[in-house]
């Protein structure tokens, strides 16, 4: 199941987590699981938390976070997309990703196509280039899935799968060709069939019995794709989104991707 919590600000949504939390507070051996994409945002949050898990009544703000596994909002992703890869090495990660990057930069360089990836800036080498993009590509992966899912069919689409601009063009042909030298299906490929996997029990892989999220102001297609990832796990434990948005109706784009169930914090 999946909750989502919405406010405009970061602090309700801070004591609401630490009252979820308090009247749920599960076995005391078990690690709270929160995922937060920043680490100034988990030191701030835990602090945060520290004000109000095992506090005394009063001003006094003398509470206690422990026991609390801050991770990034992809690392159960990856734990998900590792179990379905069985332990083999992962061809579209970052620092694999670099070297067939590398050879498509020197073939491209070569045969003087796609300048606007192979034209360096003064001073700039082909690694920076080519680990820029390979963070790219990443990042798109984790924020824009069905937008790549999009390219897979030869759609030239951008994030909001809007026709992309011109000067962002050679992304997608740039992908598509990384796609044809790794030859292995990319995340955004694999993650629908793990997902009914997943909630079909046909995939092994530990999760944690509850997990929150908690995310700054997004775009909407960046909030609808938290839902995404989230739904990854949804099928088998309780998960909750934490997000300072103002509108739910304009983070999900008119798109009639609800959550479970929703509360809007004060």
């Amino acid at each position: 199941m999946l909750h989502l919590y919405s406010a405009d600000r970061a602090e309700p949504l801070a004591r609401k987590l630490a009252e979820v939390l308090i009247d749920d507070p599960g076995d005391p051996m078990d690690a709270e699981w929160l995922a937060v994409p920043s680490d100034g945002m988990r030191r701030w949050l835990v602090l945060e938390l520290a004000r109000h898990l095992g506090a005394t009544t009063g001003p006094s703000s003398d509470g206690v976070a422990a026991n609390i596994i801050r991770a990034y909002p992809a690392t159960l992703r990856s734990a998900v997309l590792d179990a379905d890869s069985g332990g083999r090495p992962d061809p579209w990660h970052i620092d694999r990703m670099v070297w067939p990057l590398s050879a498509l930069f020197d073939r491209l360089e070569r045969e003087g196509t796609l300048p606007a990836f192979t034209r360096l800036p003064d001073g700039g080498s082909r690694f920076t280039r080519v680990r820029l993009v390979a963070d790219l590509v990443d990042r798109y992966h984790l924020h824009r899935p069905e937008m790549v899912r999009r390219w897979v069919q030869g759609d030239l689409v951008d994030g909001n799968l809007e026709p992309i601009n011109g000067h962002a063009s050679w992304q997608p042909e740039l992908w598509r060709m990384l796609r044809a030298a790794i030859q292995v299906e990319s995340p955004p490929e694999r993650m629908p069939r793990i997902l009914a996997d997943l909630r079909e029990d046909r995939l092994a892989v530990e999760l944690p019995d509850a997990c929150c999220s908690s995310g700054s102001r997004r775009s909407r297609a960046a909030v609808s794709s938290i839902w995404w990832r989230r739904s990854a796990v949804t099928a088998t434990c309780t998960s909750s989104c934490w997000s300072p948005i103002t509108s739910l109706r304009a983070c999900c784009g008119g798109s009639g991707r609800r959550p479970a169930i929703q509360a809007v914090v004060r």
